[in-house]
């Protein structure tokens, strides 16, 4: 049977005055004027499912963080992304409730769509959501990121990659 262990953590977004994200031909971020993907700090806002990070930002509320291409080394990336689209207005504790939904559901997910090498790769990952704060909710953001990783083990190809899939 297979299955995927799970450890939740939330980190909440903040809205940010960083600049914008160029992205290459593979969607991956880029240094302004550049191909080349490196480590890049964006705003939390403009991150989109396949980002791969090094690292996540130790406080749980950030308006900023690091991608790196998913070639490289990383140890968190985004697998799926939802909308919380039945909130008329915020509260923390909908917004997490929803989340929840979302990001469980695709994780539970995950053994059905991946083959074993995958799941062997990614067999003690863990699983964090990334959603709204109340600020970036009255500006119209209603994204939620489920994000699979680790802050032990570095993966060198995307969760994505159709060599994963089964």
């Amino acid at each position: 049977m297979k299955s995927l262990s799970i450890a939740s953590l939330a980190l909440v977004l903040a809205l940010s005055g960083c600049s914008s994200a160029d992205r290459n031909s593979e969607n991956e971020i880029t240094q302004q004027g550049e191909d080349k993907v490196l480590e890049t700090e964006v705003k939390a806002l403009e991150i989109k499912l396949g980002d791969c990070f090094f690292a996540l930002p130790d406080d749980g509320n950030f308006s900023t963080v690091k991608t790196i291409s998913c070639r490289e080394g990383h140890g968190w990336q985004i697998f799926h992304q939802g909308y919380i689209n039945n909130l008329s207005e915020y509260s923390l504790a909908g917004v997490d409730e929803e989340t929840i939904k979302i990001c469980d559901k695709a994780w539970d997910d995950l053994p059905r769509i991946l083959n074993d090498s995958a799941l062997e790769e990614y067999g003690e990952a863990t699983l964090i959501e990334i959603y709204p704060t109340a600020g970036s909710w009255e500006e119209g953001d209603r994204e939620v990121n489920c994000v699979i990783g680790s802050d032990t083990t570095l993966y060198y190809n995307s969760i994505l990659d159709e060599k994963y899939q089964d």
